[in-house]
């Protein structure tokens, strides 16, 4: 005699895909359970797919309920096995689809675009197990139909799933990819790379992207994947970036870019390569800030030395005389959350910048008269010899 159901064992029994257990209960296909204080439905089979229960589900769907039914949100248990990354169930299913002559439909019913939130490959993409495109494409699945904005739309949502589960297959994107071939052209929306920069994805997916997607492509607010780099310092990211054509990357705010950065690797390439437009945006005001003011942030002095080093070898006017909103480099320096920066400032003092030059945003002080108010005794010595009076 077959025990009375009971919602809580169910799930367990299902949670542990114990077919055993489950077949000695009397089943009803809607499964009952509490969920912060309210009720809620789900059909059993569902269940069992998107929690990989292989063996409860081949119970359930040979002896009781339809493998293939569909719920309220108008999914199927493939749907929930896709999102889920239940590969047993979703193989399983599929095997079903071949042998019942059901491939053909389902196949078509991919190339909608109509209904993204009901669609497979989304799904799967959500999922971030490389499995279940691989499947797709065992059982004859043609990606090649796929347009160039459903290629980006799908990375994107497969970078989504990477960064906000890292535990998931990144190996999925490499999968994906080489059945994609090259992506040329972007729509208005961030690519796939772009967002792997913004995630902090793995430099090999990086890289991997950039063969596959026109790095040099703008969403809409026109930004490149290298000013997203720069903007969030992912120096891993620049320095794949950097060594490819990024020309239209510099053709604005490339000079912001490398200062917000704060990696002086990246910024000899950068200057090497395109000083000539670099030089014109010097002292312009970007993101609400002068790129000046970005290298202020900088902790590590052996660091910033490098930069403003690679700046005055390039031509960078320390008094910025060009725009007298800019702040000069004393002034940045001097007036920052952290201005005792000694071995900075004397290597300014070294390279014998003018420090009577009036302040841009202060323009009642000067470097000399900004030092001589310090009391750091680091300062002071470094006062006494440079003879600051």
């Amino acid at each position: 005699m077959k025990r009375k159901y009971n919602p809580d064992l169910a799930f367990e029994f299902i949670l542990d895909d114990d077919y055993d257990c489950l077949s000695e209960m009397e089943l009803t296909s809607i499964h009952e359970f509490d969920y912060c204080n309210r009720k809620r439905h789900h059909l059993l089979q569902f269940m069992c797919a998107a929690f990989n229960a292989f063996d409860c589900f081949i119970y359930l769907t040979q002896e009781l309920f339809d493998f293939d039914e569909t719920d309220d949100k108008g999914k199927r248990p493939i749907h929930y096995a896709a999102e889920y990354g239940a590969t047993e169930v979703f193989s399983y299913i599929m095997n079903i689809y071949k042998r019942k002559g059901m491939l053909k439909k389902f196949f078509e019913e991919l190339k909608l675009k109509n209904k993204i939130e009901s669609n497979v490959l989304y799904l799967a993409a959500n999922s971030g197990v490389h499995d279940i495109y691989k499947i797709l494409s065992d059982y004859g699945f043609d990606f090649s139909f796929l347009g160039e904005d459903d290629y980006q739309k799908l990375l994107s949502e497969i970078c989504k799933s990477l960064s906000n589960n890292p535990i998931n297959d990144q190996n999925v994107i490499i999968f994906f990819l080489n059945l994609a071939g090259n992506i040329k052209e972007g729509n208005s929306s961030r690519t796939a790379l772009m967002m792997a920069i913004i995630q902090m994805l793995d430099a090999e997916i990086i890289l991997k992207l950039t063969n596959h997607i026109d790095i040099n492509l703008k969403d809409d607010i026109g930004n490149t994947a290298f000013d997203y780099a720069c903007f969030y310092k992912n120096v891993e990211a620049a320095k794949i970036l950097i060594e490819k054509d990024i020309e239209a990357s510099f053709e604005q705010k490339g000079f912001w870019n490398i200062c917000r950065l704060q990696d002086p690797n990246v910024a000899r390439v950068a200057f090497r390569k395109y000083a000539k437009l670099m030089k014109p945006n010097f002292y312009e005001f970007v993101n609400k800030s002068f790129p000046i003011t970005e290298l202020t942030s900088i902790s590590n002095e052996d660091t910033l030395i490098g930069i403003l080093g690679l700046l005055l070898d390039y031509g960078y006017d320390p008094n910025a005389k060009e725009d007298a909103r800019c702040p000069t480099i004393f002034e940045c320096i001097l007036t920052s959350y952290f201005p005792n920066k000694v071995k900075t400032l004397e290597f300014l003092l070294e390279k014998k910048i003018d420090i009577d030059h009036p302040f841009h945003v202060n323009p009642g002080d000067t470097p000399r008269s900004y030092l001589k108010k310090i009391v750091n005794p680091d300062i002071v010595k470094l006062r006494k010899k440079y003879e600051i009076n």
